[in-house]
């Protein structure tokens, strides 16, 4: 028993190390985005990227999770779809990858889908808050209760929900009530004052409802490449710096174990998510005078 536990730390503590070497090299080479995604994922599990794009994210966390996990890849663009799909067909490596043509929502029904027009420097969304003039296209929306709760066995675990749907995350939430309890983390993109503009939760509303659900916050600084741990104490604060600058959006993880972050700052490779507090204070001034 004794030599099967030291084999399994050992392998464990192999995990950790090519994690954090990975993680070390997507921060200074990429994002804190990226790094932080690959971080949240393990070997072998269950991944959703919701707003998948063509691929961007999907195909390299296809990799990382290998050939025992599986990425389920949301887009509602039929061409971007088809994109991933042909590469799919293309290269057999991708095959843990499921592809879905649908946009994600509060509801089942159908929604416009606001297209990106050619060298603008926004992309396709649900909240048209950019551009009166694009064109549109209807797209069938479900929850994702209803895709999660169809596809992945209820004693499946998810360990990572990426959300970049411009804007339409507050109504994604909103239909994740019933299967929430089985993701283990979240990197989403936040914009109060976009999340106003469509249906489903809002502002403080998407916070209180996370940290309901046992989430910790953090918000992903990209200059400084580090977490910043949000409170409701500091909530004010960050909202009033983020309502300044209409349609603004952040990247905020919620994290269900905050023990799973300490070798990031154990091993010094971020600073103390604490720091933020430290350096500007809670006051409003001190908040986007840090920014």
């Amino acid at each position: 028993y004794k030599r099967k536990t030291n084999y399994h730390s050992r392998i464990l503590a192999e995990i950790l190390m090519d994690k954090l070497q990975q993680f070390y090299q997507y921060l200074h080479q990429e994002s804190i985005e990226k790094a932080m995604l690959f971080y949240c994922a393990l070997p072998d599990s269950i991944v959703v990227d919701i707003g998948a794009s063509t691929g961007i994210f999907t195909f390299p966390l296809s990799e990382w999770v290998g050939p025992k996990g599986r990425v389920y890849a949301i887009e509602p663009d039929f061409n971007r779809i088809q994109e991933i799909k042909q590469k799919i067909v293309d290269d057999f490596k991708y095959n843990n990858i499921s592809p879905f043509n649908l946009a994600l929502s509060n509801q089942k029904g159908e929604t416009p889908l606001y297209l990106r027009r050619e060298g603008a420097n926004y992309d396709n969304a649900l909240v048209n808050f950019h551009d009166e003039l694009r064109t549109s296209t209807m797209v069938n929306t479900r929850t994702f209760d209803y895709l999660i709760l169809a596809l992945i066995p209820s004693f499946g675990s998810i360990q990572l929900v990426k959300i970049d749907t411009e804007g339409a995350e507050g109504a994604i939430f909103l239909g994740m009530v019933q299967s929430i309890s089985r993701v283990q983390n979240i990197l989403f993109e936040f914009s109060p004052s976009v999340h106003n503009l469509y249906e489903g939760f809002k502002r403080e509303e998407i916070f209180t409802y996370l940290r309901k659900e046992g989430f910790t916050l953090y918000l992903l600084h990209h200059q400084l490449r580090t977490l910043f741990l949000l409170t409701p104490e500091t909530d004010a604060a960050f909202l009033t710096m983020m309502v300044k600058d209409f349609g603004h959006f952040e990247n905020l993880l919620a994290v269900r174990d905050p023990q799973s972050l300490a070798p990031l700052f154990q091993s010094q490779i971020l600073n103390h998510a604490d720091w933020f507090e430290e350096i500007a204070g809670l006051t409003q001034d001190g908040w986007i005078g840090a920014w």
